[in-house]
């Protein structure tokens, strides 16, 4: 017991140890090192420097159009990352740059490319105009489009109305000038239009009005004895004949045609009238063209110094049947239409086939 207690006094207070104050550390003395000389030192390794790698780079140009059609073939660019390159962006005729993807100068990307997209420009308007028999509008139209497009134009299905010409232009190209085609329409009963430069009837009987030849028959009619002016003579499908007042139609039945205009003065009639006599035939066919003046038209004739027929305009082309010289020395052709016309109006064109045959001398009756 008295042992457990001894060393439980021991554990509780130990002995203190002194602690000196300072410490002496000797040195051990290092042997002295005598520097190595400049021939020594030409046997130490070399540093070795560290090159930083450089990775290539590749930017593809594409130039399309607003549907992906290619304009010009792709444009590639080579080169190394964080290098600068020089896009072009070049013109096309017809189009102009609308947008650009993906635009970078440098290389930034190993794989990349660019899109430069165009749009076609907008072109000047076509502009269609229908026109009747009496030049009336009927109908008009725009056509628009991108410069260089093709564009075509078509006439109107009308149940009153067909297409009898059109003008040159009826198909083309969208440009940068407003071009203007007209289609002609006539009353699709009609079989053939014979025109009158000043002529008159005299109406026998209360005559029905009409809008159209035949159809369409207008609220009033025109009194007995009225004297009208008369621009055309037409035949329609079921054989009857009209007559054109200016914009409505009368059957010829109850009109009787005057010789000449009662609102002028009568000359009086010649005692001796010229008799003239064919005295030669030209055989063979022409082409020709109308020589008048610009812009104006002339009149053909039913026959030499007859009756008036139709009116051509200034450098119309026109078919020539044959040609007769009367014994005044007026020469006279026959154009394809049996209408006739004077030498004076007609300049010939290059012969379809020459004449192969002489020209005949004949006599034959006279004609007024």
């Amino acid at each position: 017991m008295r042992k457990f207690l001894r060393l439980i006094r021991r554990l509780l207070n130990p002995k203190k140890v002194a602690v000196p104050t300072s410490i002496e550390v000797s040195t051990p003395e290092l042997p002295a090192v005598e520097p190595r000389s400049t021939a020594s030192l030409a046997y130490l390794s070399p540093t070795r420097v560290l090159i930083p790698v450089v990775q290539s780079a590749l930017v593809v140009v594409f130039y399309l159009t607003e549907t992906g059609e290619q304009l010009a073939k792709p444009l590639i660019l080579s080169g190394y990352l964080n290098q600068a390159f020089k896009v072009d962006f070049p013109e096309f005729n017809n189009y102009y740059l609308t947008t650009i993807t993906n635009y970078h100068s440098y290389f930034v990307y190993p794989r990349t490319s660019i899109q430069l997209t165009y749009a076609q420009q907008v072109a000047a308007p076509v502009i269609v105009f229908h026109f009747n028999q009496e030049h009336q509008l009927l109908h008009h139209e725009y056509l628009v489009g991108t410069l260089g497009a093709t564009y075509q134009t078509h006439h109107l299905r009308l149940k009153q109305y067909r297409a009898v010409r059109a003008t040159s232009n009826r198909q083309g190209r969208f440009s940068g000038k407003t071009q203007i085609v007209n289609y002609f329409y006539q009353t699709s009963a009609i079989v053939w239009s014979t025109r009158y430069l000043d002529s008159y009837v005299n109406l026998r009987a209360q005559v029905q009005a009409f809008r159209f030849p035949g159809q369409s028959p207008l609220r009033y009619s025109l009194p007995k004895q009225s004297i009208w002016r008369i621009f055309r003579k037409v035949k329609i499908l079921d054989g009857s004949l009209w007559y054109d007042l200016g914009g409505q139609w009368i059957s010829v039945a109850h009109a009787q045609r005057l010789k000449q205009s009662p609102f002028i003065r009568q000359q009086p009639r010649q005692l001796t009238p010229p008799l003239f006599r064919q005295t030669a035939i030209i055989p063979g066919t022409r082409r020709a063209a109308i020589s008048f003046a610009s812009g104006q038209a002339v009149t053909t004739w039913s026959k030499p110094y007859g009756d008036p027929l139709h009116r051509l305009r200034h450098g119309e082309i026109v078919n020539i049947i044959k040609g007769t010289i009367l014994n005044n020395n007026s020469v006279w052709y026959e154009l394809e239409d049996a209408s006739w016309l004077e030498e004076h109006y007609l300049h010939l064109l290059p012969p379809i086939n020459l004449f192969n045959q002489p020209i005949q001398r004949l006599q034959l009756s006279e004609q007024a």
